[in-house]
């Protein structure tokens, strides 16, 4: 089932659902309210809709937990959204256009962070759940999006950038401690993480690639 595409204007004034993002699900599973009232509030007050990228569908406990609980029997809010443009996928690749697409590459490209447990306990695997969402894409209004061109390279422009000037006017003494503290390993945390995503076919970096390379350096 294909999604429409969302028009390029419109794409420009959506925001980025933060309460999805895979690295902060662990801080907010523990109540349940807490992801669905972000996403009540988003809805109503974010006017372009909001943007999920694809794995943050897959691998967001919190999101799975809202979607898997309807049960099939109803669409959840954000299965509503989805077939209303008001929640919009972001896929990595223009040839992507279903949650089942998307599945089978962020399996072919070994993204890590999927925890399988987050689906059993609701009863469901990956890709029944992946056809789930497709079934929200039934809607006459359901959008997506594709990643920027080389979303990679631009990423690991933008870490350099940021590990190489880490540090604000207004940092305190305590931010220049750990920034001192973290010195030693920059450069060498992120070109293992380029070589770690190069490895995988990647280009640039990763995110999951630079955790990674840190969990394996001794510090």
């Amino acid at each position: 089932m294909k999604l429409y595409e969302k028009p390029e204007t419109a794409r420009k004034t959506a925001a980025y659902f933060s309460a999805s993002h895979g690295g902060i699900e662990h801080s907010i599973a523990r109540e349940p309210k807490l992801f669905f009232n972000s996403l009540v509030y988003n809805l109503l007050f974010e006017e372009g809709g909001l943007v999920i990228p694809d794995i943050f569908f897959f691998n967001c406990e919190p999101l799975i937990r809202h979607v898997a609980s309807a049960g099939g029997k109803k669409w959840p809010l954000l299965g509503r959204a989805i077939g209303e443009g008001l929640s919009i996928p972001a896929f990595r690749l223009p040839k992507i256009e279903t949650f089942n697409t998307a599945l089978t590459e962020i399996g072919v490209n070994k993204i890590l962070g999927m925890e399988f447990e987050q689906y059993t306990k609701y009863s469901t695997t990956p890709r029944a759940f992946a056809g789930i969402l497709d079934s929200f894409a039934s809607g006459s209004r359901a959008q997506y999006m594709t990643w920027p061109e080389d979303m990679g390279s631009r990423f690991a422009s933008f870490v350099r950038r940021v590990f190489e000037n880490p540090l604000a006017d207004s940092a305190t003494e305590k931010h220049i401690d750990m920034s001192n503290a973290l010195e030693g390993w920059r450069d060498t945390c992120l070109i293992e993480a380029q070589r770690l995503t190069a490895a995988k076919g990647g280009t640039g970096i990763r995110r999951a690639e630079i955790w990674n390379a840190l969990g394996a350096l001794r510090v």
